[in-house]
């Protein structure tokens, strides 16, 4: 037989061709589609940094108003300002008290400066007051701060000077200014979000003005070329030449940032255009080094696999060829049950082994949690457990511990009905009669921090329920719904009929939440206990898919839970 002609040879060179081409496939894919998705995947990235940018901005802003805030609301800030009594230089003294009491942050703030009327009150004189005309700008701005100057202090530091109205809330009369000095090393450092290797970030004023750049050059001056950072549609990029090299230009401006704090700001981000892309081509040629190792290792295992398989045939070809020479046969046992037949034969056998070995441990770990779940329930004796609670009960009468005694008369009530004897139904009035106990003993906890309705409907009271369908819910109510608001909460219970089905609502005014497809994990309505999930879950098995649990819900405006389950 010829080398040609074998079935190794061609099984040889038909996988040698099929990995060398796939590999060599692979290879101009990536080629063509890794330059444009690392591209798109960078773009991305520096977009989301950012925006990131914008978020620590927003907290310095935040910061500010904060600041703002603590100081008006200060006692003494309305006595540095109108008593006459005081000189200025005891006016100055209690001004810096004040600010030393709201927690003026030093990393932050340089200073802060107040102009009212003809006064003027500040901490660090080593720090330039802004011009006139920027103090009149702020009395007279629509928007809740006002950006200035950057300017520089003698000690060296360069400040941002933002500007706030102070307004006399009772009149809404303008009574002067606030003015912050922020230090630009702050804005410096969340500008540097981006790789000094690849390039640098500035954010410029819709007046061409530079606010801050990562590398803190060229804060305060103005653009004069701006058209180069002029894009129609933002956030948007593109390649352009700047100062003789090429370079990714990424613009954004934040609508919701500057809308939200009255500014004209946005972000540029510049990457050098030959760093980023020689690291691609270097990216490149590393692919293809890679794909000539692959083809290499592909020959090698193309004759080890066309070996393995060949090598059987063989040992039936041999076979064969000594029988017609010798006339004497060889046994061949289950000579129509090959390698395959065998292997499938093992496999058959040992899923079947699994099979019965997972269904005897699975019986096993059954009857090891019912022996478990008789050795709990052999420990709680519901008798003594309730003559402790009616002993305690009894000593804080005795004691006249009226709270006291509620409360362990609560929780003496709730297990025994919670236990019943290890009855998995009940009556609707003692699920009632169990959520009433439960009521007590939080209203007890929280007192006046929520009321309770009821609206059960006698036809459906000696109906009997799924225990403990209704505590959870409750306890979710409260926990989740009525602790996150400022007002009195409230809670309406209801139970009612319809057809051969019994409903149960659970209506609360708390925070509510807002809904998505994966309600169940939803961590407001399913922390601890038993949770919406366990609940819905329990029905189901019990009464079917077409019973369960429903959830309404909006923020701010409550949470609406509904049951339902079959009539027995």
């Amino acid at each position: 037989m010829k080398i040609k002609n074998s079935l190794k040879s061609k099984l040889t060179i038909t996988l040698i061709v099929m990995f060398i081409a796939f590999t060599f496939m692979l290879l101009t894919v990536v080629h063509l589609i890794s330059k444009v998705s690392i591209e798109n995947y960078i773009y991305n990235d520096i977009y989301t940094r950012q925006y990131e940018m914008y978020d620590g901005i927003s907290q310095v802003i935040d910061e500010v108003n904060l600041l703002y805030s603590r100081m008006v609301l200060n006692e003494n800030f309305e006595k540095v300002l109108k008593d006459d009594t005081l000189s200025q230089v005891e006016k100055n003294v209690i001004y810096k008290k004040i600010l030393d009491n709201v927690g003026l942050n030093k990393e932050l703030f340089g200073d802060v400066s107040i102009f009212y009327g003809e006064q003027v009150f500040r901490k660090n004189k080593s720090i330039s007051l802004p011009n006139s005309t920027f103090i009149q700008e702020v009395v007279t701005s629509k928007y809740l701060i006002e950006q200035g100057e950057v300017i520089q202090g003698n000690d060296g530091h360069k400040y941002l000077v933002i500007g706030k109205r102070m307004v006399n809330f009772p009149t809404g009369d303008v009574t002067g200014s606030i003015i912050f000095y922020i230090d630009i090393e702050v804005f410096i450092d969340i500008l540097s979000n981006i790789s000094g290797d690849l390039g640098y970030s500035f954010i410029v004023s819709d007046n061409s003005y530079v606010v801050s750049h990562s590398t803190g050059t060229h804060i305060g001056s103005t653009i004069f070329d701006a058209e180069i950072f002029s894009m129609e549609k933002l956030p948007n990029y593109e390649i352009r030449d700047l100062n003789g090299e090429k370079s990714i230009i990424i613009i954004n401006k934040y609508h919701e940032f500057n809308a939200q704090h009255g500014l004209d700001w946005k972000i540029v981000s510049v990457i050098s255009y030959h760093i980023l892309f020689d690291d691609i081509a270097k990216l490149n040629h590393y692919y293809l080094i890679l794909g000539i190792i692959m083809a290499v290792l592909a020959t090698i295992v193309a004759f080890r696999i066309s070996e393995s398989i060949i090598k059987p045939i063989r040992n039936i070809i041999k076979g064969l060829r000594n029988f017609s020479i010798s006339g004497k046969k060889e046994p061949f046992k289950n000579h129509t049950k090959d390698e395959l037949w065998e292997l499938e034969k093992t496999y058959d056998e040992m899923v079947n082994r699994i099979t019965h070995l997972m269904e005897k441990n699975k019986l096993e770990m059954d009857k090891q949690r019912q022996l478990e779940l008789l050795s709990l329930q052999m420990q709680i004796n519901p008798h003594f457990l309730y003559n402790t609670l009616d002993a305690i009960a009894w000593m804080a009468k005795i004691k006249k511990q009226k709270d006291i005694e509620k409360l362990v008369l609560a929780l003496a009530r709730f297990f025994r009905i919670s236990l019943h004897k290890g009855d998995k139904f009940i009556k609707v009035k003692e699920e009632i009669e169990l959520i009433q106990n439960f009521i007590q003993i939080e209203l007890i906890r929280f007192p006046d921090k929520f009321t309770i309705e009821y609206h059960i409907d006698k036809d459906v009271e000696n109906e009997e329920t799924l225990k403990l369908i209704l505590q959870p819910i409750v306890e979710n109510a409260i926990k989740h719904g009525i602790s996150g608001i400022d007002t009195k909460g409230h809670i309406v219970i209801k139970a009612y009929h319809q057809a051969q089905y019994i409903y149960f609502e659970v209506i609360d005014n708390g925070v509510g939440f807002k809904l998505d497809d994966n309600l169940f994990n939803h961590k407001d309505i399913d922390e601890g206990g038993y949770g919406l999930k366990n609940v819905d879950e329990r029905i189901k098995l019990e009464y079917g898919n077409d019973c369960g649990v429903a959830v309404s819900s909006k923020p701010d405006s409550g949470t609406k839970v509904t049951i339902k389950i079959k009539k027995t």
